[in-house]
C-alpha cells in the first residue's frame, strides 16, 4: 500500500509509472490539477484534463482507478457535473447524517436497463450508467 499525498497529476503520473500498482485511488479528483491548464484545481478545464489522463493510464497500463469526486449538500458531485459523464460507472455512497455507515444500494435508474454495464462491457447493477465515454 502506497499513500501519497500528492495533488500534481504529473508526479503522480511518475510514480504510478515507478510503483506500477493495480489499483489507484484518486481522493479527490477536485484537488488534482495539471500543469498544462491554467485554471486551478476542480475547474471543469482541470477535472476534464486529469480525468482523461487517468482513462488513459488505467486503459494503457491496465490498472483499475477509482476517481472520488465529493459532493455537496443536495447530493450532486461537486463542481464539475462533467465528471459524471467520462467515467464507466458511478456509485453514491448513501447514509444517515449521524450516523457511520455508509451503503452503495443496488438502485435502478430510469431509462437504464435493470443490469447496466461499464464501457469495458462488465456488468454493473450498482447505481450506475453506460458512459459513451469508452
Amino acid at each position: 500500500l502506497l499513500v501519497m499525498p500528492e495533488t500534481a497529476l504529473g508526479d503522480l503520473l511518475e510514480t504510478v509509472s515507478e510503483e506500477k500498482p493495480d489499483v489507484l485511488i484518486v481522493d479527490s479528483i477536485q484537488t488534482l490539477y495539471a500543469d498544462a491548464v491554467d485554471s486551478p484545481a476542480g475547474s471543469v478545464s482541470q477535472v476534464k484534463e486529469c480525468t482523461m489522463a487517468l482513462m488513459q493510464l488505467a486503459k494503457g497500463q491496465g490498472i483499475t482507478v477509482f476517481v472520488i469526486g465529493h459532493v455537496n449538500k443536495e447530493g450532486s458531485i461537486a463542481g464539475p457535473k462533467v465528471l459524471e459523464h467520462m467515467v464507466d460507472c458511478v456509485l453514491y455512497f448513501e447514509g444517515e447524517q449521524h450516523t457511520s455507515y455508509r451503503i452503495l444500494p443496488p438502485e435502478a435508474i430510469p431509462g437504464a436497463p435493470a443490469t447496466a454495464s461499464t464501457t469495458t462491457g462488465q456488468p454493473c447493477s450498482w447505481r450506475c450508467w453506460k458512459s459513451g465515454a469508452g
